[in-house]
């Protein structure tokens, strides 16, 4: 389906710029709440703002927003949103994929932040998702240093996640990794992120594709989504035991939370 909106993201001057808190945690929120957006909006504008909520003498508290013009959700669903494994309906999952498990992540990361999130929304007419978090400030003069603080962070999320995989970073340029991703927003974060650790990475949408390109290119490992449009996850993986047995391939599986871990050998 071709998409027709724009997107803006605006920062109020009353934000500080220099703050300390967890770039990676809210890099997680950011992401799950664009996603959405991108994936219930087909049309309009995304707009994703900052804005000072309160101060003292140490502390700020921002307010991150992520509004959309999409589809809107019934007043009466709005409040079991940010419950484990909940979407508006069963035809949400048919229609657009997903676990319901990204709103219920972002409350958590957002608790741990020491803020709280919560949504506005009207059918028909789109829904503003908003949260808070508190961050420490920064005297003038340590931009730098909370730059490389970030920078060593944000590497370390990263490094984090290979090694749950149980890969080493060392000769990563000859791994070649299949991301298999309904939402265009995940498909980019997941590649950049792989690309930095120096994997050679592909990307297709469901595991139909998933199937039919597996049985052309050898590649090491697969990452797949468990819930998409058209063929999820699990018939994926099912399919792809089963070529893997008739055509005598080593084969590992791990099911992990919302995604599915196949490598070679």
């Amino acid at each position: 389906m071709r998409k027709d909106w724009s997107w803006f993201g605006p920062v109020e001057p009353l934000v500080p710029s220099l703050l300390r808190g967890d770039p990676g945690r809210l890099r997680q929120i950011l992401v799950n709440l664009g996603s959405n957006a991108v994936k219930f909006t087909t049309h309009g504008e995304i707009v994703i703002r900052a804005s000072l909520e309160n101060e003292d003498e140490r502390n700020v508290t921002i307010r991150f927003s992520v509004s959309d013009t999409g589809i809107g959700i019934p007043a009466n669903r709005q409040d079991i949103l940010f419950s484990p494994f909940t979407q508006v309906d069963g035809s949400t999952t048919r229609k657009y994929g997903g676990t319901g498990l990204g709103l219920a992540i972002s409350k958590q990361l957002t608790e741990l932040m020491g803020g709280k999130i919560g949504v506005e929304s009207e059918v028909g007419k789109g829904s503003t998702f908003w949260f808070t978090a508190v961050f420490e400030k920064r005297p003038a003069g340590s931009g730098a240093a909370d730059e490389k603080s970030a920078k060593i962070e944000g590497e370390g999320a990263v490094e984090r996640s290979a090694a749950e995989l149980t890969i080493s970073g060392k000769g990563n340029c000859k791994i070649r990794i299949l991301v298999v991703e309904d939402n265009p927003v995940n498909q980019k974060v997941a590649q950049a992120m792989l690309s930095r650790m120096g994997f050679r990475t592909d990307v297709v949408a469901d595991g139909r594709e998933a199937v039919n390109v597996l049985q052309i290119i050898p590649y090491d490992l697969v990452l797949m989504d468990c819930q998409m449009p058209e063929m999820d996850g699990f018939e994926a993986t099912r399919c792809i035991r089963s070529w893997c047995l008739r055509s005598n391939q080593p084969q590992h599986f791990h099911n992990r939370h919302d995604r599915l871990y196949y490598a070679k050998g």
